[in-house]
């Protein structure tokens, strides 16, 4: 039996890519969830993504940008001047 369990590698390229956090738990063991819903749809117009949570199974959305932008996932991107 392991003595620490290490994160996977899944998760640590998350936690590295900037992914939120859980609002409801605070754990940072997310996933990027399907776009199922018309909601998920309009949302993901103005960069809206679906996120459920591996710890306490809560779906949320946040801002995401891609991860070749500068911004964060919770700032607008760079204007073009």
């Amino acid at each position: 039996m392991p003595q620490h369990a290490q994160p996977s590698a899944e998760l640590a390229h998350a936690i590295a890519a900037g992914m939120p956090k859980c609002p409801l738990c605070g754990g940072q063991n997310v996933r990027r969830s399907e776009n199922i819903r018309f909601e998920d749809m309009v949302r993901g117009w103005f960069n809206y993504r679906p996120f459920r949570c591996r710890r306490c199974q809560h779906r949320f959305y946040k801002r995401f940008w891609k991860l070749n932008d500068p911004a964060t996932p919770d700032e607008a991107p760079p204007t073009g001047q």
